[in-house]
């Protein structure tokens, strides 16, 4: 537990029944992630399902807060694992000029010997695959899918 009274990170992370919660066995613990060699849509859609397994099992909870924490470390894990399918600096100097970001900042991002984990949470990486580029490449909207579960009839308003 956290000092706020809701369930810590770890909690997500363990899930229920120790064996992992859906989120991570997706995108991954460890190695699985980093290593697994599957096509990144592959793996967004796999989080896609689990997601919405998660939120029809968790979905009567009304825990908001923990929603949005835990769709940004998704989006971050996300983020990794574009990262290192690029893995060398030639190919992530490419990618991030055709994100749209300046030669001068992809210098400063592609070249760096920052880990995986810390890149994913890098302002260059973040400005280059922006939440609505990655919603564009299909991964799923945590939070507008907990609203429509909780509040149907306030759809379109």
């Amino acid at each position: 537990m956290h000092l706020s009274g809701l369930p810590d990170r770890s909690t997500w992370k363990g899930g229920v029944d120790g064996q992992g919660s859906g989120a991570v066995q997706a995108t991954g613990t460890g190695d699985y992630l980093r290593n697994r060699g599957h096509r990144v849509q592959d793996v967004v859609a796999e989080l896609g399902r689990y997601v919405l397994g998660w939120l029809g099992y968790f979905g009567i909870s009304h825990t908001y807060r923990v929603l949005l924490e835990l769709e940004e470390w998704v989006r971050r894990r996300v983020r990794l694992y574009y990262w290192k399918q690029w893995k060398r600096p030639g190919t992530r100097r490419r990618h991030l000029m055709a994100l749209g970001i300046s030669k001068e900042r992809v210098k400063l991002a592609s070249r760096s010997r920052k880990g995986y984990w810390r890149m994913s949470g890098n302002s260059v990486v973040q400005c280059a695959l922006t939440n609505a580029w990655l919603k564009e490449q299909g991964v799923p909207d945590m939070r507008a899918k907990w609203v429509a579960l909780h509040y149907p009839d306030q759809q379109g308003v």
